[in-house]
């Protein structure tokens, strides 16, 4: 069974649009990304992901982490 979770990312501002392709178009070749959207608010991009288990989400987690751009991540994973 699949994990899920929710990474909630803070970008160097111009830089949202950047990220949010980026994590779209390279580690959705992965199959780990499922959708990412630049948002209003107190985060700039939040990216849905998927992957076998807790180690492979913090796997994905890190990539999005070491994005150029990418300031500070807080990851929600799904409960149910």
């Amino acid at each position: 069974m699949k994990v899920g979770a929710y990474v909630l990312i803070k970008v160097q501002r111009q830089d949202a649009s950047d990220v949010a392709l980026e994590i779209l178009f390279t580690l959705r070749v992965y199959k780990k990304v499922v959708k990412a959207h630049v948002v209003t608010g107190m985060y700039d991009v939040i990216a849905n992901i998927e992957g076998d288990d807790i180690k492979d989400l913090g796997d994905t987690v890190v990539q999005i982490h070491d994005l150029k751009g990418v300031r500070s991540t807080v990851t929600c994973i799904v409960a149910a």
